[in-house]
């Protein structure tokens, strides 16, 4: 029986404008009356997802930064997984070299080395994410989260194996969120360790576990999850981690998903 369900945001519970799907608050609240307690697991940080916790009325546990940081329940931090010291300032004077954005995250905190197009397009995209300038020295006094690079999609593949050769033999693991975005974590850093992690802390197995999410970040969360859903937008990769498909975001998937939740425990 399902216990716990975990929702990634972007491409599953939003729209394509960024906001809740309108068939997502009520499948959230059914769920909680059927005694599922649902999380969301997402690449944000989480100012930047407490836009979307308050009206569905979650309080936490929250995996946030694609698993590299688990908070618990009203948002106390409860693990932290960051990333290797020497992998920041090589990711950092890579892509200073090849002239790409970079975003640095340090738990709820964003950080830019300056102001950039895709910098803009970014902050347009997550809204409420405060950001703060800072030296490219002054990286190494943090303890990084996550490090993104947003480029071109067309141009990710390429950056990702010159960045892959960089970055070889130090303990992190690349990641994507979106088609422009490379993530960069430690090596344990994954939605889906940070949800075994979890499940472990509230006495769950996998099979009492349910995940639903769109992209390559949600892979190893739907691999763990005993029930899994992949929403009909989703990658491909992703699609074939799921056990199931079920409709895209927009056209209600996560709501699809949660009600096939419902009816197999006969509610």
């Amino acid at each position: 029986m399902i216990k716990l369900l975990a929702i990634d945001l972007d491409g599953t519970a939003l729209d394509h404008q960024r906001k809740l799907v309108p068939s997502v608050i009520p499948a959230v609240q059914r769920a909680n009356e059927a005694g599922i307690q649902v999380i969301l697991a997402s690449g944000r940080i989480l100012p930047s997802m407490k836009t979307f916790l308050d009206p569905l009325g979650l309080k936490g546990p929250v995996i946030c930064s694609n698993g590299a940081l688990l908070y618990g329940s009203d948002f106390e931090l409860s693990h932290h997984w960051p990333v290797d010291k020497e992998a920041v300032r090589r990711l950092i004077e890579f892509a200073e070299h090849d002239q790409i954005h970079v975003n640095l995250y340090s738990l709820a905190q964003l950080y830019n080395f300056a102001e950039s197009d895709w910098g803009r397009v970014y902050q347009q995209r997550v809204h409420s994410v405060p950001v703060q300038m800072i030296e490219r020295s002054a990286a190494n006094q943090l303890a990084v989260s996550k490090a993104m690079l947003v480029a071109e999609g067309s141009l990710i593949d390429a950056i990702q194996e010159k960045l892959a050769d960089v970055l070889a033999g130090l303990p992190v693991r690349l990641t994507r969120s979106e088609p422009e975005y490379l993530e960069c974590l430690n090596v344990e850093a994954s939605k889906g360790h940070a949800l075994e992690t979890l499940a472990t802390q509230l006495g769950l197995v996998r099979e009492e576990v349910a995940a639903i999410g769109d992209y390559w970040n949600d892979i190893e969360m739907l691999q763990f999850a005993g029930t899994s859903a992949a929403v009909g937008n989703a990658a491909e990769e992703t699609k074939r981690a799921a056990q199931f498909v079920v409709s895209s975001n927009e056209q209600g998937g996560v709501a699809e998903f949660v009600d096939s939740i419902l009816r197999n425990r006969g509610q």
